[in-house]
């Protein structure tokens, strides 16, 4: 039975901070389009930066979406006031959007933001940092308690789609295919570096993050490089669009010069496989498309928790085997 009819239906998406989650909203949106009058995506983090590229922005506008501040969110929800709404969250709720339109509310999602929707909230707490103080304490219980209500209030109509299946962590099918259905209609860059018979490294911030010395950073790629080579491969690296302290070029090293997210390139061109730390991009490699995905670190202790480890050793393969 139809609820309301496609005229009367916002699908409404909050703090989208990277390219992952905007094009998991897509997938909600273009997998439903039929459901929606309008659909509205809040600007925030990376969205509004150079991360993003701009014909990323121009697909979604092209399909039907608006682009708003975060700020902004109270026009947009007093401008439809009389509309039914489907929110898009990634890992906790708009509490305040939430309880403006309380009634208002279809259906609620919440989407797959990488590797963490599958960690623990004390590992979260761990590698963030978190301080724990009265003020933590004290909204965490009213975010807990509120969360709960909601639960309740909202019982059959919150539903969380990931790419894997938390209990067993099997890939979800419908999820996936829809997803990788987005990324095939996104029209591609016009000039990019294509070789077959690549390897593709995905590249981390580990400068910027202190995380290693320059020279332990050329030493590890040099090594990595001789042993795709001595395979008969060619080495290509995908930087992380935060890298800006190392100059891959200039140390002997071919970049892919690609604007978009990694998930996008390898479900368009094929690679031999894909070599990265413990990564969303490890993950998904294999699960989109069966490439084989080789980690670096494979048994980092301080990066994963049990739940990761089960979830890395089912898709990721140790570099030490390639």
């Amino acid at each position: 039975m139809e609820i309301c009819n496609k005229e009367k239906i916002i699908l409404l998406g909050f703090s989208i901070i990277s390219p992952l989650h905007l094009m998991n909203f897509m997938t909600i949106y273009m997998a439903n389009r039929d459901s929606y009058g309008s659909a509205y995506v809040g600007l925030s983090g990376f969205l509004k930066s150079r991360n993003v590229p701009e014909r990323y922005l121009d697909f979604c506008r092209k399909q039907g979406v608006t682009f708003f501040e975060i700020s902004d969110i109270d026009s947009i929800l007093l401008n439809n006031k009389k509309m039914k709404f489907d929110f898009v969250f990634i890992n906790a709720y708009a509490f305040k959007a939430v309880l403006k339109k309380l009634y208002n509310i279809r259906n609620i999602y919440f989407i797959d933001e990488g590797i963490s929707t599958y960690s623990t909230k004390k590992h979260l707490i761990k590698i963030n940092k978190i301080e724990k103080n009265f003020v933590y304490y004290r909204n965490y219980f009213v975010k807990f308690f509120l969360s709960i209500f909601f639960e309740i209030f909202f019982f059959g109509r919150i539903k969380k789609l990931n790419f894997f299946n938390k209990e067993d962590y099997i890939v979800n099918i419908d999820f996936k295919n829809a997803f990788v259905n987005v990324l095939k209609r996104i029209p591609d860059e016009e000039r990019f570096l294509k070789k077959e018979n690549v390897v593709l490294y995905c590249s981390q911030p580990f400068l910027e993050l202190n995380k290693v010395s320059e020279i332990d950073l050329k030493k590890s790629l040099t090594s990595i490089k001789s042993k795709v080579e001595d395979k008969g491969y060619s080495l290509l690296i995908k930087k992380h669009p935060a890298e800006h302290m190392f100059d891959y070029e200039s140390n002997g090293f071919e970049v892919l010069e690609f604007d978009g997210m990694l998930e996008e390139y390898i479900v368009k061109y094929p690679i031999i496989s894909l070599i990265s730390k413990n990564s969303t991009s490890s993950l998904l490699a294999n699960a989109l498309i069966n490439i084989p995905s080789y980690i670096l670190d494979y048994n980092d202790s301080e990066s994963l928790d049990e739940n990761l480890k089960v979830l890395f050793s089912k898709y990721c393969i140790p570099f030490e085997l390639f």
